[in-house]
């Protein structure tokens, strides 16, 4: 059974610490590659502390009532979900200039479709 406990840990991290990276990659593409965003992923290094405690000092048992994984999971993706947001509140309103990634073409009302 201990086995199974170490398998559950490891997955839970690394599907929360990729899940993280990518939203926080997601912002730094959309925002003009502004790399000030990267100090989000600081929750990162959080998480790969909290996983070693969890399969070193408690053999892949997890805490009772808490789980700081989960804490730190939501701590490094709500702020890029929320400034994922404001870039497109920011895009509706037109305060700022939209460029889709990297092929430099204008967004206008045209390309929005239906959404526009």
């Amino acid at each position: 059974m201990m086995g199974l406990s170490f398998i559950k840990a490891i997955v839970a991290r690394v599907l929360f610490g990729v899940h993280s990276f990518l939203c926080i990659w997601f912002v730094t593409k959309v925002d003009c590659y502004n790399e000030y965003y990267w100090i989000l992923a600081g929750g990162l290094i959080l998480l790969l502390f909290e996983g070693l405690v969890i399969l070193v000092k408690r053999k892949g048992e997890e805490f009772r009532w808490i789980c700081p994984s989960v804490f730190i999971y939501l701590c490094c993706t709500v702020p890029s979900l929320w400034l994922l947001q404001l870039q497109q509140y920011n895009i509706a309103q037109g305060i700022c200039n939209a460029t889709l990634f990297t092929s430099g073409d204008e967004l206008d009302d045209t390309s929005l479709g239906e959404f526009g």
